[in-house]
């Protein structure tokens, strides 16, 4: 199994679109970019670490977000890890 780098995350030399693996059938690792956090109704922060890997079980419509990095390597790393697991 691999993960994936979507698209829109600054710094990948090879990202893929959401919507060419959001049918797969198999179990889904991938990471995402989010700049900003919502704190409240009103504010929105910078994150710290905005780079986020998350997993999508087999067949299942939740995300789960397994954990967040500063920096791309070391999401990629984390994602990674989580494939060598499965």
């Amino acid at each position: 199994m691999s993960y994936y780098i979507l698209d829109n995350v600054p710094g990948a030399l090879a990202g893929a679109s959401w919507a060419s693996i959001c049918h797969r059938p198999e179990r889904l690792v991938f990471i995402r970019h989010e700049p900003w956090r919502d704190t409240s109704r009103w504010v929105t922060v910078a994150r710290k670490r905005p780079f986020i890997v998350t997993v999508r079980a087999k067949r299942a419509s939740a995300w789960i977000t397994v954990s967040s990095h500063a920096t791309l390597a070391a999401a990629e790393l984390s994602a990674a890890t989580l494939t060598q697991g499965a």
